[in-house]
């Protein structure tokens, strides 16, 4: 299947993108506060902390901001 890429087809796929992504973020933020009962038990928090972190070093590969996109002729 071929795709016509145009500035609206990738603005609307970055909103679209960025929608899902700042609700997969709200969810994770309410079982964020959920586990440590709104910050208030710093034994979750810190469990919290670590699994962050793991999940952070996981996406390292990922860090670089330089994105290459390659079209065929």
């Amino acid at each position: 299947m071929d795709y016509l890429i145009t500035e609206f087809g990738i603005k609307s796929r970055l909103e679209t993108l960025y929608d899902a992504n700042d609700k997969a973020m709200d969810k994770y933020h309410d079982l964020y506060d959920e586990e440590t009962d709104g910050s208030m038990n710093g034994d979750k928090q810190r469990e919290w902390q670590a699994k962050i972190m793991k999940e952070i070093k996981a996406l390292d590969a990922y860090k670089e901001p330089l994105l290459q996109i390659s079209f065929a002729k």
